[in-house]
């Protein structure tokens, strides 16, 4: 994450993030209602309710990505040409389809090859059908970005449709931009003429094709309105034509060439005018458009207007955050965390659907619909896909990312420039460019940018034996400069070197200015320039961190994926034990997994409480070794009163809600055991659980069967596997077991020191690689969470195994979206 500069606009990584979650959660609702329901009439009464235009409406979301889209094209072009960047149409054209086409081919392959391979069910067979046949035939006219023109009814990964209009409206931006740049005055009527145009457009076609707004009518066509108006770029281009206008304003903004000022008033009643509607666009037209009878004018006219004014309201919150007119919302939208999130919005977008159609295929017994369950199974889909997207990133778009990186160190660097036979030599190139550049190795190590300014030194006599015209340019401007008293003493003996032009490089930063100077000038050799030499100096070559101070910390970053995989690793086992416990339709394949070698890496989960009492103490010692090397003191009261502050609200807010609320959020046939192992534990024994005695006192009567700590990785295999075979005799080993349960746990501790000592001590290559990945930065935000997951996914588990009124089918499959479901459910709450 790094700090937004006053170029950017750190609203739309907000506004991005919150449209992918309402993109997947409407594909959720939509895919999952497909498959098979034991409960399809309570179906039909939520599609008929006000609440299911939330998830209905979720289409607008399309709108607010093209608005993104045209804003940051508008936006970016119109700053490159203030700064005179020249336009490379070829780079422009090859950077877009580079990014977008490597990690979208990937799937494609997959789709085409290996996904029929992935599951079964007795509605499995659909995935040859709709995925890899199309795959196979149509592949072409998805890479080439037409398919919402040209094989409409085969697409290849449906969802991509935005895809091709996304890069058709990027093929003519140039010439719109370019427009823009020289005849504005022009050019915004125009754009304005053109958005009336679009929308004549989609009225005349939902007109005459009575096509309508919300598809759960019974007389709506899904086909019709897909084919001929939802897929097409020239009825759904209104939105990106705002945003380009946006963009333009924005960045005349920035320039200080419009002022744009508010009063308070003015701003918050624009606020109140813009969230109502928004509220509008999703809620409008409920009651008219879902009437019996087809409603010709209500239809017609709420397909051409409702995205153009969603698009003018979400123009308002972008305007209004990066003129300081924003507030809470533009802090909510501008948090850092977006940054990180972003960057696998588009490979969450390439492989949510697939990964929804493969749980709904591959379901052998129907579901029970309901808001929670949705809720549930909608985080399980967005983090599974989210999973898949790190891998997608690393291979496709990492890779692009890097290649694009190292041509931007070549391109920092000075270039031959015009002027130089009048010794225009005092080239700079570009050093904002060169220190931000950063990239990632194969082996996780991190590459930034070095720029090195260095001095050039020639000899004139003797270059004209090879250039003889430049030789007698350069003797004449030495003449010129010898008369200028601030340069005469660059003049030594008979020989006259020049010392003052410059020359910069742009370098990887684990070069040394010894090794920099050797690889340029046996360069330089190369091309016969024998007496020309660069001389870089240590003190002309900086980087990022010797520009801007970067965050240091005595803290050793591997904690906080420690935390993360022990929470998740925490979860999942719970998820495991909690669902098992539960009306389950496969008692059969449960036992046979409970008695599979695989089936240890759950069981063996409570070894993460281990792993955190190492850290624990580890940090501890840290703490009071740190302090007394310093000569602070340690108050003993502080000591206990800020452990104590720091961990019991959270706890005391959970128990309270457990101890009052808990028992009226659901229902259930075995809802009832709300009350006993929750209710009346916290009423009775609420004090053992604040005071942290509730391990000696009421044991019984715990508010958590387990006291599961945070911290966890997944090596020692030995201790997670060891006696598999041997502990599930039918006969009980008294030996084997006290052996075990007296050293698996030291074994572990063991373990989980050398990992902490040799990532501390970065103790070799392998140190330095597991270090890098498990002391990654981001691990931090996720982290501050922990605690408060393991307070809340127990309660929140159990609430969803009592309230459930089918039973589920147990698979891997299952339990692995169900964990994710549960993990970040539990995170956002």
């Amino acid at each position: 994450m790094t700090e937004p500069t006053p170029d950017q606009i750190p609203c739309l990584d907000g506004l991005k993030f919150i449209s992918m979650i309402w993109v997947v959660s409407g594909h959720q609702y939509s895919i999952t209602v497909g498959g098979p329901l034991t409960n399809t009439k309570y179906l039909m009464e939520w599609a008929d309710s006000l609440y299911s235009m939330f998830l209905i409406s979720g289409t607008l979301s399309v709108d607010t990505f093209l608005t993104i889209g045209g804003t940051l094209m508008s936006y970016g072009f119109m700053k490159a040409k203030y700064k005179k960047v020249p336009f490379n149409v070829f780079l422009y054209y090859f950077h877009r389809y580079l990014r977008l086409t490597a990690p979208f081919a990937l799937v494609v392959l997959v789709s085409s090859t290996l996904l029929v391979y992935m599951g079964s069910g007795p509605k499995w067979p659909y995935v040859k059908i709709y995925f890899q046949q199309n795959c196979v035939d149509y592949w072409w006219s998805a890479l080439l970005y037409v398919q919402n023109y040209v094989n409409v009814s085969h697409m290849c990964l449906g969802q991509t449709w935005y895809l091709s209009i996304d890069m058709q409206l990027y093929i003519i931006s140039p010439l719109v931009f370019l427009a823009l740049w020289k005849w504005p005055k022009i050019c915004l009527p125009i754009l304005g003429l053109c958005t009336l145009g679009f929308m004549a457009t989609a009225f005349y076609i939902a007109w005459v094709n009575d096509l309508t707004v919300i598809l759960s009518n019974l007389y709506g066509n899904a086909t019709d309105y897909s084919n001929k108006y939802y897929l097409l770029t020239h009825t759904r281009a209104t939105p990106w034509v705002i945003g380009v206008i946006l963009g333009y304003y924005i960045f005349k903004i920035k320039q200080n060439e419009i002022r744009f000022r508010l009063h308070k008033f003015v701003a918050l009643m624009m606020w109140a005018i813009c969230l109502a509607t928004l509220l509008t666009c999703v809620l409008g037209g409920h009651g008219t458009l879902r009437g019996k009878e087809y409603d010709r004018m209500g239809n017609s006219f709420h397909i051409a207007f409702v995205r153009p004014v969603w698009s003018i309201a979400i123009s308002w919150i972008i305007l209004a955050c990066i003129t300081n007119y924003g507030g809470p919302i533009n802090w909510i939208l501008s948090l850092p965390i977006y940054q990180v999130l972003n960057r696998f919005t588009y490979s969450i977008y390439l492989t949510h659907v697939t990964m929804l159609y493969m749980i709904i295929y591959n379901k052998k017994w129907p579901d029970y619909f309901s808001d929670l369950n949705m809720a549930y199974q909608f985080w399980g889909t967005l983090w599974f896909s989210t999973g898949l997207s790190f891998l997608l990133v690393f291979v496709t778009e990492s890779p692009m990312i890097i290649i694009e990186k190292m041509l931007f160190v070549v391109d920092a660097s000075s270039k031959v420039q015009s002027g130089i036979m009048s010794l225009n030599i005092g080239e700079l190139g570009n050093f904002e460019q060169c220190i931000s550049t950063k990239g990632n190795l194969s082996n996780g190590e991190t590459v930034r940018g070095k720029y090195c300014l260095g001095h050039l030194s020639m000899d004139p006599e003797e270059i004209q034996k090879y250039t003889a015209a430049l030789g007698n340019r350069i003797q004449e401007q030495l003449v010129l400069q010898k008369k200028s008293s601030a340069i005469n003493n660059l003049a030594t003996n008979n020989n006259t070197m020049i010392h003052g032009p410059t020359w910069a490089g742009c370098f990887p930063d684990g070069c040394s200015t010894q090794d920099i100077n050797k690889i340029v000038n046996q360069v330089i050799e190369s091309f016969m320039f024998t007496n020309i030499t660069i001389v870089f100096e240590d003190m002309l070559c900086q980087t990022e961190k010797d520009v801007h101070s970067e965050f240091t910390s005595d803290a050793i970053f591997t904690m906080y994926i420690n935390e993360v995989i022990s929470m998740m690793w925490v979860v999942i086992g719970h998820q495991y034990s909690i669902t098992c416990g539960g009306p389950v339709t496969s008692t059969v394949a449960l036992m046979k997994w409970a008695d599979s070698l695989h089936s240890m890496f759950i069981i063996s989960g409570t070894i993460s409480v281990d792993t955190f009492l190492v850290i624990g103490a580890f940090l501890l010692t840290i703490y009071f070794l740190k302090e007394k090397k310093k000569n602070r003191p340690i108050p003993i009261y502080k000591f206990y009163l800020q452990r104590y502050l720091r961990l019991t609200p959270s706890l005391a807010a959970m128990v309270l809600i457990s101890a009052t609320l808990l028992v009226y959020l659901g229902s259930g046939p075995r809802w009832p055991f709300v009350k006993p192992y929750f209710q009346d534990n916290c009423v009775n024994y609420w004090w053992s659980t604040l005071l942290y005695i509730q391990n000696y006192v009421n044991v019984k009567n715990m508010k958590f069967s387990w006291l599961i700590w945070i911290i966890c990785l997944a090596i020692l295999l030995t201790c997670v596997l060891i006696g598999h075979h041997d502990l599930r005799q039918v006969e009980y080993d008294k030996w084997k077991n006290a052996l075990y349960i007296a050293l698996v746990r030291p074994a572990w501790a063991i373990g989980i020191c050398w990992v902490i000592y040799a990532c501390a001590t970065d103790n070799g290559a392998i140190s330095k690689l597991v270090n890098s990945i498990l002391g990654y930065r981001n691990f931090q935000i996720m982290g501050r969470f922990t605690y408060a997951v393991y307070l809340v996914h127990v309660t929140l588990m159990y609430l969803i195994s009592f309230a459930r009124k089918s039973p589920i089918y147990f698979s891997d499959f299952e339990m692995i979206q169900r964990f994710w479901g549960s993990l970040f459910l539990s995170l956002a709450l």
